[in-house]
C-alpha cells in the first residue's frame, strides 16, 4: 500500500468540515445524552416495576370463584399471587437499595414468570407480562451477575449502565453514519495536482487507501465516544466495571462482560 497517497487522502477528508461537525456532533452526543437519561429517567427500574404490578393487581381481581374451580385458572391465580409477593419483596430491595436481596428477588421473580407460561397465563388476558424471550435473557444476565458477584444497576446513568445505553442506541445509526462520513473519501479526486502531484499509485492502492481511511474516521471517532461516555457517566454518577453484563445476540442469546461487547461493536462498525 502507498502510504504517502493514504496520507494525502487522509488529510483531504480531515480537512472536511461536513466530517469534523459529524465526529464532533457523535462525540458530544454520545457524553452529553446523560442529561436526556437523568431527565427521562430512562431505564429506571423503579418506575416500570410500579407499572407491571399495577397490571398483576388488576388481573388478579379479575377472578372469581367459579373461575378458580378450574385447575387451569387456579394455577394462574397462584402464580400471580406468587408473583405479587416476590415483587413486593423486590420493590422493598429497591426501597432500601439492597443490590444482594434484588438479584435474588428479581431471580425468583422471573422464574415464576417463566413458570406462568406452563398454561399461557389462562384468565389473566391483559396482564402486561414480559415475553419468554425477555425473561430468558433476563434471567441470563442475573446469574451472572450473582455468579460473578457483581451488583446490579438500578438505573442507566452509571458509567457501565449509561455505556450500554449509548452502544444500543449507536448501532441504530450507525449506519448512516457511515454513509455520510465515508462519502468523500469514495469521490475525492485522484488527480488533484495539489495534493497527488507526482505520486503514483495503483488501484489497488486506491481501494486499500480508501478502506484504510473509512475504518480510521469511523473507528476513532466511535472510541472517542465510548470513552467519552463511560467516563463523563462515571465522574457525574458513579464508575462501574466493565466486567459488567451485556445481552448479546449471535445465533442464540448469550451474557458478554461489558469490555467484550465493546470490542464486538467496534469491530462490526470497522
Amino acid at each position: 500500500m502507498n502510504l504517502t497517497y493514504l496520507k494525502s487522502n487522509l488529510l483531504i477528508v480531515l480537512k472536511s468540515k461536513k466530517n469534523q461537525l459529524l465526529i464532533v456532533i457523535l462525540i458530544l452526543f454520545s457524553t452529553f445524552s446523560l442529561f436526556i437519561v437523568e431527565n427521562q429517567k430512562i431505564g429506571d427500574g423503579t418506575k416500570s416495576w410500579e407499572t407491571y404490578s399495577e397490571s398483576l393487581q388488576a388481573n388478579s381481581n379479575y377472578f372469581d370463584s367459579e373461575m378458580l374451580k378450574k385447575s387451569t385458572y387456579k394455577n394462574t391465580y397462584d402464580n400471580l399471587n406468587k408473583q405479587a409477593q416476590e415483587l413486593a419483596s423486590l420493590q422493598n430491595s429497591q426501597v432500601f437499595t439492597d443490590p444482594v436481596q434484588y438479584l435474588n428477588s428479581y431471580r425468583n421473580l422471573l422464574t415464576t414468570m417463566q413458570a406462568g407460561y406452563t398454561n399461557h397465563y389462562a384468565g389473566a388476558n391483559t396482564l402486561n407480562v414480559p415475553s419468554q424471550f425477555f425473561i430468558s435473557k433476563e434471567l441470563n444476565r442475573i446469574n451472572y451477575l450473582i455468579n460473578h458477584k457483581i451488583p446490579i444497576v438500578m438505573n442507566n446513568e452509571s458509567s457501565a449502565t449509561y455505556l450500554i445505553y449509548v452502544l444500543s442506541f449507536l448501532g441504530t445509526i450507525i449506519f448512516f453514519y457511515i454513509s455520510f462520513i465515508s462519502a468523500d473519501s469514495w469521490i475525492i479526486n485522484l488527480k488533484h495536482q495539489s495534493v497527488l502531484k507526482n505520486i503514483p499509485y495503483f488501484f489497488k492502492d486506491e481501494i486499500i487507501g480508501k478502506i484504510g481511511i473509512n475504518f480510521i474516521l469511523v473507528f476513532s471517532s466511535v472510541l472517542l465516544s465510548i470513552i467519552g461516555a463511560y467516563v463523563f457517566a462515571g465522574i457525574k454518577h458513579n464508575f462501574v466495571t466493565l466486567n459488567y453484563p451485556v445481552n448479546f445476540y449471535f445465533t442464540h442469546a448469550l451474557t458478554i462482560p461489558l469490555w467484550s461487547y465493546c470490542l464486538v461493536f467496534l469491530a462490526y462498525i470497522s
